[in-house]
């Protein structure tokens, strides 16, 4: 089952727009048709069901989003309100990962997919991401997420950045951070992916996952060798 016509949704942040810009790159090779590209202030807008029914009109039936939580929750009641039923809502990142947007949209998120980094799930398998978890629930009375496991990953790279370091000023630490060769587990913090930047600055050992919404719990779907369930499409 192919998409009759795609639209992209993303809030002009430079996080959704990194990510919406990586989704539009990737569709250009598909050969789907493409109605819009819809841009947006983060939070300025207070009703998406007149861009909704837009999109609904021209045929759109697959959305590609990258929005923060408290729009994404607005958009999917949009859609429930004008009974947009879509072929595929693909989140690239965002709002179905953060536990705010499962305890507001509740079963009317399910099946809902994004791309992720980390899940919880992945800690039942792993004792380093499992030890971690505990501890940071014994901290802040809630599991890891894709965004606080970045955020260890990070400080991670300036652990090792400052143990390597020749001294302790500006240019020495930079240095550092801009050349890490780190596998996962290298340090206390680096509980997910591994850690080396090319040319650009991208990570090259960071891996992605794809999610998908199941009774308010976020199963792999993807790839095939982490995968805890079959994705349901449509």
């Amino acid at each position: 089952i192919a998409p009759k016509k795609v639209a992209t949704i993303a809030d002009d942040s430079t996080f959704s727009q990194d990510a919406i810009n990586g989704a539009l790159k990737s569709l250009k090779s598909t050969g789907w048709a493409f109605q819009e590209n819809v841009s947006f202030a983060p939070g300025s807008v207070s009703d998406f069901a007149p861009i909704l029914q837009r999109l609904k009109l021209a045929g759109v039936d697959t959305i590609f989003q990258a929005t923060f939580a408290p729009d994404g929750i607005q958009i999917l009641r949009a859609m429930k309100t004008l009974n947009y039923d879509l072929l595929a809502w693909v989140h690239v990142l965002g709002a179905p990962y953060t536990p705010e947007f499962n305890a507001a949209v509740k079963k009317d998120g399910s099946y809902l997919t994004n791309a992720v980094g980390f899940v919880p799930e992945l800690t039942k398998k792993n004792p380093l991401l499992a030890k971690f978890n505990d501890a940071y629930k014994a901290k802040f009375n809630k599991d890891l997420d894709d965004q606080s496991s970045l955020g260890a990953n990070s400080i991670a790279v300036l652990y090792d950045a400052l143990g390597r370091a020749t001294a302790l000023n500006r240019e020495a630490v930079a240095q550092g951070i801009r050349a890490p060769d780190l596998q996962q587990g290298a340090n206390p913090y680096l509980i997910r992916d591994g850690v080396k930047f090319d040319a650009a600055g991208d990570n090259t050992r960071a891996f992605g996952l794809v999610m998908q919404l199941r009774d308010l719990q976020q199963r792999i779907v993807y790839p095939a060798r982490l995968a805890t369930e079959k994705v349901v499409w449509p």
